[in-house]
């Protein structure tokens, strides 16, 4: 519980300082009402590759760039 937001702090602002975006993930499948992976590791089901989908999506299409 302590580990994730030490290492998402410390990886957001040294990255920020290198003008790179960074966007945190960890709580992406927190509102996913299926179930969202399909073994006891990390091998998402079809619910979780499209919540962890639209997370990276909608980061990039937030960010400044040349889409906008």
């Amino acid at each position: 519980k302590e580990g994730y937001p030490m290492r998402v702090n410390a990886g957001e602002a040294e990255l920020r300082a290198k003008q790179v975006f960074f966007f945190d993930a960890t709580r992406v499948l927190d509102g996913t009402p299926a179930p969202v992976y399909m073994d006891n590791c990390c091998h998402y089901t079809l619910a979780g590759n499209d919540a962890v989908a639209d997370f990276i999506a909608a980061s990039i299409l937030s960010a400044p760039g040349p889409w906008k």
